[in-house]
């Protein structure tokens, strides 16, 4: 049985139906998407940051407590081009993840509930550890506009609370 396997996998590159890849390719292959995903991740870490930072520096957490015609306010002021982002990287890391195999060894819900706990942490861990501030003082500091970056810490999120 495997010589006849064999046998017709050896005449199907013969006749060109199946064309060898290097191992190059692969590794080539495996290493893109390994860097597609962990700039993904770190990306998504970034933005769920910037929206836990847009949040604390516009006190919109505080303002849900008044009543419920401030709830307006709240959902006018909310950054969602940042949850779009978040939603198109996880979108992504979904799509790069289900590339590896490792994606079969556990259930897809306990992964994404895992690394989504992982992303919330790490992006609170910057919080706390005043990322957003270095970046904000260093942008008003310097004399160029980085364009997303600039706008988004220096005129939205407005002044650093003290």
């Amino acid at each position: 049985m495997i010589e006849k396997n064999k046998k017709k996998v050896i005449e199907k590159i013969e006749s060109g139906e199946v064309k060898i890849k290097s191992r190059w390719f692969f590794l080539a292959r495996k290493l893109g998407l390994q860097s597609g995903l962990a700039l993904s991740v770190i990306l998504l870490i970034i933005i769920v940051n910037a929206f836990f930072y847009y949040i604390k520096t516009n006190n919109l957490l505080s303002e849900l407590h008044y009543g419920p015609s401030l709830w307006q306010e709240v959902l006018h002021f909310f950054p969602y081009d940042l949850v779009l982002i978040g939603v198109i990287l996880i979108l992504i890391i979904n799509f790069l993840v289900r590339k590896f195999e490792f994606h079969y060894w556990k259930p897809f819900i306990i992964m994404f509930l895992l690394s989504a706990l992982l992303i919330i942490i790490l992006a609170s861990i910057l919080l706390v550890f005043d990322f957003n501030e270095r970046i904000s003082g260093f942008l008003e500091d310097c004399g160029f506009r980085v364009p997303f970056m600039s706008d988004f810490y220096i005129q939205r999120c407005g002044q650093i609370p003290q």
